[in-house]
């Protein structure tokens, strides 16, 4: 996926509007819960990587921001995030720029996880902090956007989803330290009845690692 060819350029309006509507705005609150119950308030330099419009980092009070899509990059920036529009396998900051990150429902999308995980590693200070908020694969919601995306939808066939285990394995690679995790269970999206399943696992992951690399 280019950055100069991104499918969000042309649904950033439509999908920072849907944060508004009764069911994101309650879906974005429990998401939020479980991300402040690993995060709470940051403290030192934070940076989030794939900010979408900014609604995370302007909730948490995070100042700088990378997002590869111009149209939501420039919504970021409206929220007063310094935001770069870049992508995360190369991250435009030096080594141990700062004191934490994080990275809310950009796993799948990314084209190679693991480097930017490691890019992420490289930005960070040795203990720095890394949050990974994410819809595992086996959930609802990661089940109901796997099956849009195998049927063409233009965001979710470009989506890779995760199980937690895996996540915590490339960040394990990459150089990170497991720490902490807290789940949300959201309420289904329509129509899961037609994929026939009943009872599925938390719809919202958040995971906290620590940074183990020295540069």
């Amino acid at each position: 996926m280019s950055i100069w060819n991104n499918p969000f350029d042309d649904f950033a309006e439509e999908y920072d509007h849907w944060f508004d509507s009764e069911k994101g705005s309650f879906i974005f609150s429990q998401e939020r819960e479980a991300l402040n119950q690993i995060l709470g308030v940051p403290t030192g330099k934070w940076l989030e990587v794939g900010s979408g419009s900014g609604r995370f980092a302007q909730a948490f009070g995070i100042g700088h921001s990378v997002e590869p899509s111009r149209s939501m990059a420039m919504i970021a920036s409206s929220r007063g995030i310094m935001t770069c529009q870049a992508m995360g396998e190369h991250l435009p900051f030096k080594d141990t720029s700062f004191d934490g990150l994080l990275m809310v429902c950009t796993l799948c999308f990314l084209h190679d996880p693991l480097r930017v995980l490691r890019e992420c590693s490289r930005v960070l200070k040795r203990r720095g902090r890394l949050i990974i908020g994410f819809v595992p694969s086996n959930s609802a919601w990661g089940l109901y956007h796997s099956a849009r995306g195998k049927k063409g939808h233009v965001i979710y066939r470009h989506a890779r989803f995760y199980q937690r285990d895996e996540v915590k394995a490339m960040a394990e690679e990459a150089g990170f330290l497991f720490r902490k995790e807290q789940s949300s269970i959201l309420p289904p999206p329509e129509g899961m009845n037609e994929l026939g399943k009943e009872s599925l696992d938390e719809g919202f992951v958040t995971l906290l690692f620590e940074n183990t690399l020295r540069r």
